[in-house]
């Protein structure tokens, strides 16, 4: 019966992280849009002559962008059928 769950699971997070028409699809790829976003205004920000404590600032939400990407990424690996396909794609 677990098994079974996990298997529901994995094809529902799956489906919601491919799906481009739901409201939750889009929601997530929005936040990944946005991410990436932030991450490439931080690298902008990065090139200026800033203070310190703002460098700080911008290098830990460059962190914590890193993590929540990572984890998505994990995310979609966990939930994929093709592994092995998923890893090797170009994006």
């Amino acid at each position: 019966m677990f098994s079974c769950m996990m298997l529901l699971n994995r094809a529902k997070i799956e489906f919601y992280l491919i799906d481009l028409e739901t409201p939750v699809g889009k929601a997530i790829d929005l936040t990944i849009a946005a991410l990436v976003l932030v991450s490439s205004g931080i690298f902008v920000a990065e090139t200026y002559n800033i203070a310190e404590d703002a460098h700080l600032e911008l290098i830990t939400l460059d962190n914590c962008v890193l993590i929540i990407s990572a984890g998505g990424y994990l995310l979609q690996l966990w939930s994929g059928e093709n592994k092995t396909k998923y890893i090797l794609r170009f994006y």
